[in-house]
């Protein structure tokens, strides 16, 4: 008789996560980042080693200055965009006011950017809507050339169109 010997058992393995482009990105991004930071501390225990502490210390004292400028930079435009943000809330009040609940509600929620660029079509939209409801304009909201909309001066118009035999 043989001896029935266990045979390895084959484990499946879980399938692999797929990955987007963008998460790829991220994490190609993310390795960068810290690659050049291990090798800029690396670049300074060196300086430090060698006794190049004062190269180092002025380095980084241009560093944070850099930092502090486009920082400064950064708050600067935060503050016109807050600004901005508001000057353009307050006319999208006043226009949306304008407009019928109907057409108000077509205005989305959200940035004023967003809401900005909406309103200007919803308005031209409303506009539209006046015109073609505009009683005695005919569709398009052309007006003829007609003056006068009395029974006899539409009789007369007739009959000068129709030519004379």
């Amino acid at each position: 008789m043989e001896q029935d010997q266990p045979q390895p058992q084959e484990h499946p393995q879980p399938p692999e996560k797929q990955y987007s482009q963008k998460e790829l990105d991220a994490i190609i991004t993310a390795r960068e980042k810290k690659t050049a930071e291990a090798q800029r501390l690396a670049d300074e225990q060196a300086a430090q080693q060698r006794g190049e502490f004062e190269k180092l210390s002025e380095q980084r004292a241009r560093r944070i200055e850099q930092l502090e400028q486009e920082l400064a930079g950064v708050a600067t435009v935060k503050e016109q965009l807050e600004a901005l943000n508001a000057t353009l809330s307050v006319q999208i009040k006043e226009r949306t006011k304008k407009l019928p609940k109907e057409f108000q509600a077509l205005i989305p929620n959200g940035s004023p950017a967003e809401q900005f660029a909406v309103l200007d079509k919803v308005e031209a939209a409303y506009n539209t809507s006046i015109v073609a409801a505009t009683p005695g304009t005919p569709r398009g909201g052309q007006v003829s050339d007609v003056v006068s909309l009395a029974p006899s001066d539409i009789i007369d118009k007739k009959r000068q169109s129709y030519p004379r035999l």
